[in-house]
């Protein structure tokens, strides 16, 4: 859990590395129980990253940095529907890891930007360091609500594709107005969440 004396832009780019590592780490992974493990971790951080940022972070910066607010949320609706497309997914899918690749060149490039033309303006927003208290409070209690969920639907921003609302939350924080409470967000984490979860979990295993 993040320090009080923890800044936003500290703990947003703590996230941004610890998921520039599960990516290293699904590169070298050996097994497929192990990709799998480290797929179900990222889809879990990106969703809760995003949420916050969201939530709390974007509302704030658009008074600085409009353009890289609405930029931000088209890139991570293009993300999030590849998370909820890989969902459906069985590893063994040989488009699996090409799907899951394309997906984490759009987070870093993504990271990137944030970290080179965001975050440097996010030191002048008063308060900066009360706004990383309020993002580390909502991510530990968005952490502890998509490891409990045990639902089988999507997060796929009630019922819709994340590509068809980007614009539409964008427009809503430019136009000053606070977005509306997400459904209970889900991450693919729980086996018995998902599609891809339901299809894989009674495979059997390569023998070894």
């Amino acid at each position: 859990m993040a320090s009080k004396a923890q800044s936003a832009v500290e703990l947003l780019k703590e996230d941004h590395d610890k998921v520039r590592g599960l990516f290293k780490q699904f590169e070298n992974a050996k097994s497929q129980d192990e990709k799998e493990e480290i797929a179900d971790q990222v889809d879990l951080e990106l969703r809760v990253h995003s949420l916050i940022e969201e939530e709390i972070l974007y509302p704030v910066v658009k008074d600085v940095d409009s353009e890289s607010v609405a930029e931000s949320f088209e890139e991570h609706g293009v993300v999030e529907q590849l998370l909820n497309e890989l969902a459906t997914m069985d590893l063994e899918d040989e488009q699996f890891e090409a799907k899951f690749k394309v997906m984490q060149e759009n987070v870093e490039h993504h990271a990137e930007e944030e970290e080179s033309e965001m975050f440097p303006k996010c030191e002048s927003i008063p308060n900066i360091d009360e706004i990383g208290l309020r993002l580390a409070e909502r991510k530990e209690e968005l952490l502890a609500e998509l490891r409990d969920t045990e639902d089988s639907d999507r997060a796929t921003t009630r019922g819709n594709p994340a590509t068809m609302k980007a614009s539409e939350k964008s427009e809503a924080v430019l136009a000053g107005e606070k977005l509306p409470s997400p459904s209970k967000p889900r991450s693919r984490a729980s086996s018995r969440r998902s599609g891809r979860a339901k299809a894989t979990s009674g495979r059997k295993k390569k023998a070894a």
